[in-house]
């Protein structure tokens, strides 16, 4: 009984801030042409009993750079990750898409993580709905994975529209009253030094 009327409880509170869910709707929203949810919507969508985890784009934030290549960093080519880095100059954030989930690590100079990271997930978000997962024998899914974490031209495109629909986005969540300079972000520890 206790946890019922707690659940009902929280229902009606109306949170303005994101959390990695409340972020997830959002941008998922934005990313397939869609209006931006409301506060009041946004809160009535939100599963509050799924961890963050459960939630569409699928993000690890803070990874170290094995975590988000899956493998040995000494097992890429020097040039594969010259590349990936360079891609990611102007964020405070390398992603990793691989397996429909995004690996996020996080610069030691990122200034303004709060924004580093809902634009990572809104790269995510595009990711995962400009991607197909296929039902393919395990070795050509492990050759597809290795090709899909290393497809500059897969990120770039991602980067691109994030580049040219993050503002509108922005414009958007505020003008429906959303704050997103404060968050609630589940981060791992780990910083990279480029």
């Amino acid at each position: 009984m206790h946890v019922a009327a707690r659940y009902l409880a929280l229902r009606q509170l109306r949170f303005r801030y994101l959390n990695q869910k409340r972020a997830g709707l959002l941008v998922r929203a934005h990313v397939r042409g869609r209006a931006v949810p409301s506060i009041a919507a946004c809160n009535q969508m939100e599963p509050l009993l799924l961890p963050a985890s459960a939630m569409q784009p699928a993000i690890t934030f803070g990874c170290s750079l094995e975590q988000a290549w899956g493998c040995d960093v000494a097992q890429l080519q020097p040039q594969q990750l010259a590349d990936w880095v360079q891609l990611y100059e102007q964020q405070g954030y390398l992603l990793v898409w691989r397996e429909g989930h995004a690996y996020v690590v996080i610069k030691q100079d990122c200034k303004q993580l709060q924004q580093a990271l809902l634009r990572a997930i809104w790269q995510a978000a595009w990711l995962d709905s400009n991607t197909v997962a296929t039902q393919q024998p395990l070795q050509q899914q492990q050759q597809r994975q290795q090709q899909q974490c290393s497809n500059t031209a897969l990120l770039k495109s991602s980067l691109d529209a994030l580049d040219g629909q993050f503002g509108e986005f922005l414009q958007e969540a505020h003008g429906l009253g959303w704050n997103t300079d404060v968050g609630v972000f589940r981060v791992g520890k780990t910083r990279v030094v480029l």
